[in-house]
């Protein structure tokens, strides 16, 4: 059986109301990505400075820096060129080298004796695999466009119909329009890497809920090579099936453990043995030295933004009562949330919970039509900013 069939299979059947509540996501999201285009057309980002009290010498330091005009980029280039986007889309034109002018500018953020080029191992290279592979069409930017936004509107899907396994239809329905309009994945409509991990993460789950070990292990290794903290995928899912396996067989449950982690090898020999043979340093190490991560629970929430301590709140509250849904969802969410915060990613921490789908299933359940209409609502202003903000920028120094 080859994997599209496997995914069908391990997909549960739908009737007539799924499939209309999956015909209005899918519109509901192309909607949406279109009021972003035209947001950004049509409002200055002067705007957006002033309601955030950014002074504009900022935004103009970032286009001096790499001698570029904002007023002469093209849209699809503000959409699919800033940030995190720039270095994916580097990353598929060249490998993990840097030309002269990505030298002087990622140095900056550079401590003195590590690797300029040792930066770029931070992002990782499936996004960039298959943006090299669609440019050969296409060329970079718009393959970097086109797979994020399709993964995200995919990821909608695959959600809705995994949140019916858990709560009915409605639910599912409402938690999948909080999920299409939480700022931090409207954001990620421009060329990010979280759409395509959220896929990967969801179809593992469809998979390994099935006790489709094998494909589960190769889909967490895939969401694991598209952001690094995928691998957690690994000791959750190990945790879940030693709890559900308990009182069985001790071989059975190891074998099982076997062949979920094995995939979990090629992570590990990417981390430990070819970083350090082109780098001198494990991702760990300079991503240490670079982004300030450090071990200890808490650290993440040093700095953290006032939108980003927000939504903490309201995650640990829902993962916390997944526990009247499902103890493995409650599981996972606590997980996630957990090492986002050890990883210390700061301001960030909004954004990294819009990847973890549980709470979305949570919040769909808990609230009605009228609060998930006032919540989205809610979420497209402060999305609306964000996206405004990002596609005018090139990177915040």
């Amino acid at each position: 059986m080859n994997l599209t069939k496997r995914v069908k299979t391990a997909l549960p059947s739908m009737n007539k109301k799924a499939k209309r509540h999956l015909l209005i996501l899918v519109v509901l999201s192309v909607i949406l990505k279109a009021l972003m285009v035209v947001l950004v057309a049509h409002v200055p980002p002067e705007d957006v400075n002033r309601l955030l009290g950014i002074e504009a010498k900022w935004f103009r330091y970032n286009w001096d820096v790499l001698n570029i005009s904002r007023d002469n980029r093209p849209l699809i280039e503000k959409f699919g060129y800033t940030f995190d986007t720039r270095w994916y889309i580097r990353i598929s034109e060249n490998g993990y080298k840097l030309d002269d002018d990505d030298a002087i500018y990622i140095s900056q953020r550079t401590p003195p004796g590590i690797p300029v080029s040792a930066n770029l191992y931070d992002w990782l290279f499936m996004y960039p695999l298959f943006i090299r592979l669609l440019s050969i069409f296409i060329g970079p930017i718009p393959a970097g466009l086109l797979i994020a936004n399709a993964a995200s509107v995919i990821s909608v899907a695959l959600f809705y119909l995994l949140a019916t396994n858990y709560v009915g239809n409605d639910s599912a329905f409402r938690g999948a329009v909080l999920l299409i309009f939480y700022p931090y994945n409207i954001m990620t409509m421009a060329s990010f890497s979280e759409p395509l991990y959220m896929l990967f993460a969801l179809i593992s789950w469809f998979f390994f809920m099935k006790w489709r070990i094998i494909p589960a292990g190769f889909m967490m290794m895939l969401a694991s090579f598209t952001r690094y903290p995928g691998a957690m995928l690994f000791p959750i899912f190990s945790a879940i099936l030693i709890n559900r396996l308990r009182g069985g067989k001790a071989s059975d449950i190891l074998a099982k453990l076997i062949l979920l982690n094995i995939f979990f090898i090629p992570l590990l020999f990417w981390m430990y043995v070819e970083i350090p043979m082109q780098t001198g340093y494990t991702q760990t190490q300079f991503a240490s030295l670079t982004w300030g991560f450090h071990p200890f629970p808490g650290i993440g929430l040093v700095g953290a933004s006032f939108f980003g301590m927000f939504f903490l709140y309201f995650a640990l509250v829902g993962a916390y009562q997944l526990k009247n849904i499902n103890k493995d969802l409650m599981f996972y969410s606590f997980g996630f949330i957990i090492v986002h915060l050890t990883l210390g990613f700061g301001g960030g921490i909004g954004r990294y919970l819009g990847v973890v789908w549980p709470l979305f299933i949570y919040y769909g359940h808990k609230l009605d039509m009228p609060d998930t209409a006032f919540f989205s609502a809610l979420f497209l202003f402060i999305g609306s900013i964000m996206v405004e903000f990002h596609v005018n920028s090139i990177f915040w120094i």
